[in-house]
C-alpha cells in the first residue's frame, strides 16, 4: 500500500516521525548568547506525550540548517504531561524573534540522545536543578549533592520541581575545587520565602563562608526583607563581613530570581533580570576556599533559610548584563515558544483506496481518515499509462450528475492533532482522469478558500475567493479529457504565493502552469472536498466528471526538487536525472514550438520570434533542417521556457547560432534569472567579430568572462554550449564551427551560498530576466535549442555536435577553408 515517496525529505531523521519549530523570542535582547541553555517547556497544550517514547529521550534538536544540538531532559512526566528541557543554542541574535530550533520525536527504536555535559560546558562548574526526590544531582556530573537533614523535600517549583527547606538546619551540600573559586563567579538561582517566617535573624540561602575563613555566602540583611551577599577576602578589619544589597525585599513570600557576578572588586546584583544594583569590594588577596557549598543554610547548618530553592547554578565567568537577563527570561519561560507539531516526513493524509476495509483511510498512517459522500464509487481503473505505480489497483470514480465527493477529516486542518499548519504551507498532489462526459466546470478539489478545476474546453483554473472579490487565474486548452495527469497545488505561505502544476506522465517535472498571489493568504482555510466544489461559494457544486487517485497532503510548500520526488513516486521512476529533458527544433509545422522530446515541457514565443528556413552555408546543415527560429533584434523577440530546472540538478544548454552581420554592443543567446550568455561585439560595428560572453549577476561570479575578441564571427553558424556542474559550482561554455570541440571556451565559479539553486527560468534570445542591463535582443538565427538534467562531458558535446555536421573524413577540409575565410576577413578589416 503506498504510503508517500519514501526518502522525500531524505536525511537523518528520517526515522522519527514527527517534529516542531521551537520559536526564540529575544526581542529585549541586547548582546548576542553563544551557547546558551535555553529552556523548552513541554506540556498538554503543545506537545502530545503519545508521540513520544515514555522516557522521552527519542527526542532531538537542531539548527535550522540540521546541525545537532545538545540537550538535557530535567524532568519527563508523560501522565501529567510535563516536559522540561535544556537545550544549548549556538547563537541567539540580540532583538531577535525569527530565530528558532528544531525538535524532532517519535522514534521508538531512537537511543537516549541526551548529552547532558555539553549542555553545561560554557563555564557552568556547577548546576543543581533540584528536582527528585532525596537527591541534588550536579547536571555538570562534577559536583553532586548530599542531602544532610530531613527538612529537605521535594515540591513543585518555579521550573518543575524544587527543594523545600523546613528551616531547621536541613541543608544540600557540594564539595569540590572546581567550587572553591576567590574570584571572578557568577551565581544565579530561584527562591521563594518569607521574611516574617524565618526561623532567625541573617537568613543565609546559599552558603560557602564560615568566620573562621575567607569566602561568600547570601544572608537577609537581618529583620528587612532583602537579599544581600557577604564577601569576606579577609578574616577580619574592613575586608571582613563585605555585605552587598542584590535583590531589594526578595524576601516577600514570591518567586524571585537572584543573579550575582563577582569579580574584580565589582559586585552586581540581579533581580528578576532587571537593571543591575552595583557595588564595590575589596577583592584581594580572594576570598577562595575549601569549604562545602552549603544550599538552604549556613555551612554546618546555622542561620537556616525556610522556603524553597530552584535552579541554583555557578560560573567560573562573570557573566554580562545580557546574558543574566536572558537567563532570567529563559528560565521564566519568556524565550521559548513550542510550534505545531508536525509530520517530520512532510507527508500529512493519503487516500490511496487501497484498503478494502475502509477505502477513504489515510493510508500514511496518521489517521486523518476521510468519508464518502454521495456514492463515490472505488473501481479498477481503466488505463493507467506512466502512472502506475500511483494508480495500484483501486480508484475513485465520481459520476457528475451526481453530489459525489470526498471529505478530509477535521483533524487535517489541526496541527495539534498531526494535521496541517496552514501558516507554513502546504502542498497538495493526486492523479486525475476527466471522462469527457460533464459539460460543465469540474472540481479536483476545493475549501473555503478555493476550487481547483478543469473546465470546458480543456481550461485549467484555480479559482480563489476572497472577501474583497474573487480571482479567476486559467490557463486554456492544457487539460484533456480521457488521459491522467499528475495534479499538483503548493501554496508558499512566506511569499504568498500559489501554484498549480498539470503533467502527463513524462519523466519531466515542468512548470507550474499557474502562478497566483492570492489577495488574501490562504490560512484560513477550515474544511477541504476532493471532487466537488459547494464550499467556496462561486458556482454550484461543479462535480468532478471521472476518477481521481492517490491525493496526498503535505506540511509546507514543497521545493521543486521534493515535488519532482513525489511525481516519481507516482510514476515509478527511480529519480536522478533523466538526459535531455527537451528540444525544439521547430520542424513540426502544426506547433513550431512543440517540445521534440515529448516531455511537453512549454515553450512560449513573447511575440517576435519568426519561424524561416534556414541561410545557406556552414557544417551545420544537416542539422538545421528546413525551419529555424529568427530573432529581429525586438525585446520581444525571445522564447520563455517552462520551469525546467530542478534546484540543485547540473545542467545543459546547447544550440545551433547563427548572428546576423548587424552588431550591437551585447546581444543574448540564453539568459536566466542569474546569468546571461551573448554575444559581445569586440571591434568595430559591423566589422565581422566578436566574442562569447559569460555573465552572472550580483556577487555571484568570480567575473565576466569572454572567448576572445574575434572569436565569434558575424554570418556563420556556431555550435554553442553551457554547461553547469552543481558540486562544484563551475559554468562553462563552448564556441565551435569546425566540429572538432576543444576545451571550454569560457569557464566560470559561480560564488555565494546557493550556486545557481535559485534559478527558475530560461530565456533564448533576449535578457530582462539576469538584471544585469537591458533587454540585449539577439539579432539572427537560433535553432535546435537542448536542454539536459546533467553535466554533459566533452565526449557527449562532441557527439550532439557530430550529429550536424558530415562525416569526421571531410572536417579537416572543411575546416581549412573555415580558416582561409577567417584570414580574409581579417585581411579585409585591416584594409579598412
Amino acid at each position: 500500500m503506498a504510503v508517500g515517496p519514501p526518502g522525500l525529505l531524505a536525511g537523518p531523521f528520517d526515522a522519527w516521525a514527527y517534529r516542531a519549530r521551537i520559536g526564540i523570542n529575544n526581542a529585549s535582547g541586547t548582546e548576542t548568547l553563544t551557547n546558551f541553555p535555553l529552556l523548552v517547556s513541554l506540556n498538554a497544550s503543545n506537545f502530545d506525550f503519545r508521540k513520544a517514547k515514555a522516557d522521552g529521550t527519542d527526542l532531538r534538536f537542531t539548527t535550522p540548517t540540521g546541525a545537532l544540538l545538545s540537550y538535557e531532559i530535567e524532568k519527563w512526566d508523560p501522565v501529567s504531561r510535563i516536559g522540561l528541557l535544556w537545550v544549548k543554542v549556538p547563537q541567539i541574535d540580540p532583538g531577535s524573534t525569527a530565530g528558532y530550533i528544531q525538535m524532532y520525536f517519535g522514534n521508538p527504536s531512537a537511543p537516549d540522545g541526551q548529552n547532558v555535559a555539553d549542555v553545561w560546558s560554557n563555564g557552568y562548574v556547577g548546576v543543581w536543578h533540584l528536582g527528585g526526590t532525596g537527591t541534588a544531582v550536579d547536571s555538570t556530573g562534577v559536583h553532586p549533592g548530599t542531602v544532610v537533614g530531613s527538612g529537605v523535600t521535594t515540591t513543585a517549583g518555579i521550573i518543575g520541581d524544587a527543594c523545600s527547606f523546613a528551616g531547621d538546619g536541613s541543608r544540600i551540600t557540594a564539595t569540590g575545587t572546581a567550587l572553591d573559586m576567590g574570584n571572578n563567579l557568577s551565581i544565579t538561582y530561584w527562591m521563594k520565602g518569607a521574611a516574617a517566617n524565618q526561623p532567625g535573624g541573617y537568613t543565609r540561602v546559599i552558603s560557602k563562608n564560615t568566620d573562621a575563613v575567607t569566602g561568600w555566602e547570601y544572608q537577609r540583611g537581618g529583620a528587612d526583607a532583602n537579599q544581600n551577599i557577604r564577601i569576606d577576602t579577609a578574616t577580619s578589619g574592613s575586608q571582613n563581613n563585605q555585605v552587598r544589597l542584590v535583590g531589594a525585599n526578595a524576601f516577600d513570600g514570591n518567586w524571585h530570581f537572584i543573579g550575582t557576578t563577582i569579580g574584580s572588586g565589582t559586585v552586581r546584583g540581579y533581580l528578576d533580570g532587571g537593571t543591575p544594583t552595583t557595588n564595590t569590594y575589596i577583592h584581594d588577596p580572594g576570598f577562595g576556599n575549601n569549604q562545602p557549598l552549603t544550599i538552604g543554610a549556613r555551612v554546618g547548618g546555622g542561620n537556616p533559610f525556610r522556603g524553597l530553592i530552584d535552579e541554583v547554578r555557578i560560573s567560573n565567568v562573570v557573566r554580562s548584563a545580557g546574558w543574566m537577563n536572558a537567563e532570567y527570561r529563559s528560565q521564566s519561560g519568556q524565550m521559548s515558544i513550542v510550534g505545531p507539531t508536525q509530520l517530520a516526513s512532510g507527508l500529512v493524509a493519503e487516500y490511496a483506496h487501497e484498503n478494502p476495509l475502509n477505502r477513504t483511510a489515510d493510508s500514511s498512517g496518521n489517521n486523518h481518515h476521510a468519508t464518502a459522500v454521495g456514492g463515490v464509487q472505488f473501481i479498477t481503473p481503466p488505463s493507467t499509462g506512466g502512472f502506475a505505480a500511483g494508480l495500484e489497483t483501486t480508484v475513485a470514480s465520481f459520476s457528475y450528475t451526481a453530489s459525489q465527493y470526498i471529505v478530509p477529516p477535521a483533524s487535517l486542518l489541526d496541527p495539534l492533532a498531526g494535521g496541517l499548519n496552514l501558516s507554513a504551507g502546504f502542498t497538495v498532489t493526486g492523479l486525475v482522469y476527466s471522462d469527457g462526459t460533464s459539460p460543465w466546470h469540474r472540481t479536483i478539489l476545493s475549501s473555503n478558500r478555493f476550487r481547483w478545476q478543469q473546465a470546458p474546453g480543456g481550461v485549467y483554473r484555480l479559482d480563489i475567493t476572497n472577501t474583497g472579490g474573487n480571482q479567476y487565474p486559467s490557463v486554456s486548452g492544457v487539460f484533456q479529457d480521457n488521459t491522467w495527469y499528475f495534479v499538483a497545488l503548493r501554496y508558499d505561505a512566506t511569499g504568498n504565493l500559489a501554484q498549480a502544476y498539470l503533467l502527463p506522465s513524462t519523466g519531466v517535472l515542468a512548470g507550474p502552469l499557474l502562478s497566483v498571489n492570492p489577495t488574501e493568504p490562504f490560512t484560513n482555510i477550515s474544511a477541504f472536498r476532493i471532487g466537488m466544489d459547494g464550499l467556496t461559494g462561486i458556482g454550484g457544486g461543479d462535480t468532478w466528471g471521472g476518477m481521481i487517485d492517490n491525493v496526498r497532503f503535505f506540511q509546507g510548500a514543497l521545493t521543486k526538487r521534493q515535488l519532482r520526488d513525489v511525481f516519481y513516486s507516482y510514476t515509478g521512476y527511480g529519480g536522478g536525472p533523466i538526459g535531455l529533458v527537451a528540444r525544439y527544433s521547430h520542424e513540426n509545422p502544426a506547433n513550431r514550438l512543440a517540445d521534440d522530446t515529448g516531455n511537453r515541457v512549454p515553450a512560449t514565443n513573447r511575440g517576435a520570434v519568426q519561424f524561416v528556413s534556414p541561410p545557406a552555408g556552414g557544417i551545420f546543415s544537416p542539422g538545421l533542417g528546413t525551419t529555424v527560429g529568427f530573432y529581429s533584434r525586438q525585446d520581444t523577440a525571445s522564447l520563455d521556457f517552462g520551469e525546467l530546472y530542478t534546484a540543485g540538478d547540473d545542467f545543459t544548454f546547447t544550440a545551433l547560432v547563427r548572428k546576423d552581420t548587424i552588431e550591437s554592443d551585447r546581444e543574448t543567446i540564453l539568459a536566466s534569472n542569474r546569468f546571461r550568455l551573448q554575444f559581445q561585439n569586440t571591434g568595430t560595428n559591423n566589422d565581422g567579430a566578436g566574442q562569447l560572453f559569460l555573465q552572472v549577476n550580483g556577487a555571484g561570479s568570480s567575473g565576466p568572462t569572454g572567448s576572445g575578441a574575434g572569436t565569434f564571427l558575424t554570418d556563420q553558424w556556431y555550435f554553442v554550449a553551457l554547461r553547469y556542474n552543481a558540486s562544484t559550482r563551475v559554468l562553462e561554455a563552448f564556441l565551435d564551427n569546425t566540429g572538432l570541440l576543444g576545451p571550454p571556451d569560457i569557464s566560470q565559479v559561480v560564488l555565494g551560498s546557493v550556486g545557481l539553486d535559485d534559478m527558475v527560468q530560461f530565456r533564448v534570445g533576449a535578457d530582462g530576466l539576469s538584471g544585469l542591463g537591458s533587454t540585449d535582443p539577439f539579432g539572427g538565427w537560433i535553432d535546435r535549442i537542448q536542454f539536459y538534467d546533467r553535466y554533459l562531458s566533452n565526449a557527449e558535446l562532441h557527439a550532439i555536435l557530430s550529429a550536424s555536421v558530415p562525416e569526421p573524413a571531410t572536417l579537416g577540409l572543411l575546416a581549412l577553408g573555415l580558416l582561409v575565410l577567417v584570414l580574409l576577413r581579417a585581411k579585409r578589416a585591416f584594409r579598412r
